[in-house]
Parts: C-alpha cells; structure tokens; sequence
C-alpha cells in the first residue's frame, strides 16, 4: 500500500555486548522514531563490519543508520523512496493505495502520485496526486495537495528526478502503450 499502514513497520535491532564507549554500551529497550527503509540495511552491516566504500556512494542506496544506534546525529541524505508500478487486479485497491504508485518522503514530507489508468476521460481511474505533513497527520487523512501546489510541485519534481535516475519502469497503458503519467 502506498499510505504509511502499509508500510510502516517496526524495525527492532539487536547488537549484543557492543561497546559505545568502554564500558557503556547501547541504551537496553531503546526507541527511536527516525523513519528508516530496507534499503538502509545493507549500508548499516557494511559500517558494522568495517568495510569502506564498497560501491560509489552516488550508486549507494540506503544510508548507514550506526548514527542513531549510538544516539548521534542523524541527516538522511536523500528522500525515503517507494516504487511500485503494477496493478494487482482490474480495480482492486483502487482509493485504497493498493495500486500503481510511486511515493517519496522528505522530512516530515510525504508526496504520493498514484497512475490510475493513466487517461483523464471519465472512463476508469484517474491519476491523482496527495501531499501530506506526516508530524501533523500519521493517518493521511488531510491532503494538502490543493492548498500547497508549491510544496507539491517540489515533492513531484524530486519523486519523478529519482525514478528517471534510476531508470524505473513505469506504468504503461495497455490499449495505448504510453506511458501512464501526466
């Protein structure tokens, strides 16, 4: 799903008799709220195991979250980024977030761009576009998109300058074999 119900998931790390300092070691039943991705994983046992710079950090994806197992400062980079292109069936999960859609998170910033059928003609789904301030609103219910276009513009602009970096696949419509996006 594209909303956060479906993709926000607990992630619990464990690193036992590890040292922060001699003798002080990582804060036992510790929490922290810092969204963080799959894509984090990798970068983080690199870090753990001592290995550097194993790819070119422009090629990298993820960052190495150790920073906020030792309770330091933490700056993503880049936004948090979910791709999925594909239709489950005809019209299942349509409105639901179950359905073509791309996403990017930056901060408390989260832009959503569903494909529908990629055809703006009363005839199926139509692509759609939400904006949301996830500090204010964890449940998506409130989309800004109509009342900050600028915002929106700038989330959309850094979500499709991601996909084209990384020669995502895009939706395609089927009787046209265009691509689906506005």
């Amino acid at each position: 799903s594209g909303y956060d119900g479906g993709m926000r998931i607990p992630m619990m790390i464990a690193w036992a008799n590890h040292h922060v300092e001699k003798g002080k070691y990582i804060e036992s039943n510790s929490v922290c709220d810092e969204p963080v991705h799959g894509d984090d994983i990798f970068p983080t046992i690199l870090s753990i195991a001592g290995v550097k710079n194993p790819i070119p950090e422009k090629r990298q994806d993820g960052e190495d979250l150790t920073p906020l197992l030792f309770r330091k400062s933490f700056q993503r980079e880049k936004g948090l980024y979910w791709h999925y292109p594909h239709q489950w069936y005809k019209d299942v999960g349509v409105g639901l977030g179950i359905e073509p859609f791309s996403a990017v998170r930056v901060g408390k910033w989260k832009y959503l761009y569903f494909y529908g059928d990629g055809v703006k003609d009363n005839k199926g789904h139509d692509p759609r576009e939400e904006l949301y301030d996830m500090s204010l609103d964890v449940g998506e219910q409130n989309n800004l998109i109509q009342s900050m276009p600028e915002k929106a513009n700038e989330m959309k602009g850094n979500l499709f300058g991601w996909l084209k970096s990384v020669k995502a696949g895009l939706p395609v419509i089927k009787e046209t074999g265009k691509v689906s996006v506005e």
